[in-house]
C-alpha cells in the first residue's frame, strides 16, 4: 500500500471513530429520561476521552507513516536524512507530552467535582426531559 493509501486509511479510521463515538454520546443522552448535570457530564468525558484518544492514536500512526516513507524515499538529499530521525524523535515526544495532557486532564476532571466548579451555571440549567 502506498503513502497515499495508508495515511487516507489512517484518516479514515479517525473519522469513523469520530463519528462512532458522537453518535454513541447522543444515543447515550436521548435514552435518558430526565436531565442530570452529573450523568451528562460524566458521559460527555467519557466520549472526549475516546474521541480525543483517537486523535493522538492517528497522529502517532500517521507520524510513523510519514517518517518511514520519508527516509525511503531514492535519491532524498544527505542534508535532509540527517535530520529526518531527529525530526522522528521530537515528534515522538510531542505527541508523548500530548497524551500526558490529556491522561492528566481527563484524571482532574474525573476526580473533581466540575459540576460545583461551574457553580451558578450548572444551578441556573434548567431540568429537561430529553425526546426520543
Amino acid at each position: 500500500m502506498d503513502v497515499v493509501n495508508q495515511m487516507v486509511e489512517v484518516s479514515k479510521k479517525w473519522a469513523d471513530l469520530q463519528v462512532k463515538t458522537a453518535q454513541s454520546w447522543f444515543e447515550e443522552v436521548r435514552q435518558t429520561e430526565k436531565f442530570d448535570p452529573g450523568l451528562l457530564l460524566d458521559k460527555t468525558i467519557d466520549a472526549s476521552q475516546v474521541s480525543i484518544q483517537g486523535t493522538l492514536d492517528a497522529e502517532v500512526e500517521g507520524s510513523e507513516i510519514y517518517f518511514k516513507e520519508l527516509v525511503a524515499l531514492p535519491g532524498l538529499p544527505k542534508e535532509v536524512a540527517k535530520v529526518v530521525e531527529p525530526m522522528h524523535g521530537v515528534t515522538k515526544q510531542f505527541i508523548g507530552v500530548q497524551q500526558s495532557l490529556a491522561n492528566h486532564w481527563f484524571e482532574f476532571l474525573r476526580k473533581n467535582d466540575i459540576l460545583k466548579m461551574l457553580g451558578p451555571v450548572a444551578k441556573e440549567t434548567p431540568a429537561v426531559k430529553v425526546a426520543a
